[in-house]
């Protein structure tokens, strides 16, 4: 009887073992599987899909769906800004600008009387230095820039007056607020407010906005004038060499860093996405533009 039981049992065994192998080798799939169903196909994986796709456009919030927008979230996107601007890498830069202004000190005096003699650029040029780079003329091209991308409906000029505006809001700020600390006398005597040179500051924060939407091609164009104005202004023996250099750097950082805000949020550059489109899965190379 025992043994009858022992036979019975590596019978049942032996069963159940077939009924799991079996199926390995079937060429004829299950009934339900993906593959017997009509009208599909096998998953197939996808290993990188590559498209180009038409940049989306920015949301309402925030900022970029129109005037009403930009100026309601205008004092956010400056607190925003600032902070990215002076974070603790720019705040390195910074200083160490100051200290390259230091040493400068000392060559101030001499640079200003080869300008006053030999005035290289001419009074023509020298007129024409200041006034590209005033704030009027500045904040002026930057609020022309916003309204003819909200005529044209292109939300990458929109981003550029925004950029532009931002930054020479920031920028303008703070070097109020240093002229003021600081107490510089300007190099002809008029009033105190020589450090940094405002015109050096917006005309470098608007080419730097620039080269964040657009590249260094278009922006080269503006690096140059904002270098031809500071050398101006130090012609015209309002602001020493040293305060237009410090001007400059910070304009760059500032212009610079609330470009690359803008930037992230209206998805220029390419993006690398997961991919599922029915049977289809993988990841996606996403070009915005």
């Amino acid at each position: 009887m025992g043994s009858w039981l022992d036979k019975k049992g590596r019978a049942v065994r032996l069963l159940s073992l077939l009924l799991c192998v079996l199926p390995i080798f079937s060429t004829k799939p299950a009934p339900g599987a993906e593959g017997d169903l009509p009208g599909r196909e096998p998953l197939r994986p996808i290993a990188v899909r590559a498209e180009k796709e038409p940049a989306a456009s920015p949301k309402p919030n925030p900022g970029g769906g129109g005037l009403s927008d930009f100026i309601e979230f205008f004092p956010r996107h400056l607190l925003k800004g600032a902070r990215e601007s002076f974070s603790l890498k720019n705040l390195v830069i910074l200083a160490l600008a100051g200290a390259e202004t230091g040493a400068l000190l000392t060559a101030d005096d001499d640079i200003r009387e080869y300008f006053r003699e030999e005035r290289p650029i001419g009074r023509t040029a020298e007129d024409a230095g200041t006034t590209l780079g005033s704030p009027e003329v500045l904040f002026g091209l930057a609020g022309a820039t916003f309204l003819l991308g909200e005529i044209t409906k292109s939300p990458r000029i929109r981003a550029q007056g925004e950029t532009a505006l931002e930054s020479l809001a920031i920028v303008g700020t703070v070097t109020a607020l240093l002229k003021v600390t600081t107490q510089r006398e300007r190099p002809d005597g008029s009033n105190s407010l020589s450090f940094p040179s405002l015109h050096a500051a917006g005309s470098f924060a608007a080419a730097a906005s620039l080269y964040e939407t657009y590249g260094l091609r278009v922006s080269i164009p503006a690096f140059l004038t904002a270098t031809f104005t500071s050398v101006a202004r130090v012609q015209e023996d309002k602001h020493f060499l040293s305060d237009t250099i410090f001007g400059g750097v910070l304009g760059t950082i500032v212009g610079l860093a609330v470009g690359k805000l803008h930037k992230a949020k209206n998805g220029w550059g390419v993006l690398v996405v997961p991919h599922v489109k029915g049977d289809e899965y993988g990841m996606r190379l996403s070009f915005r533009f």
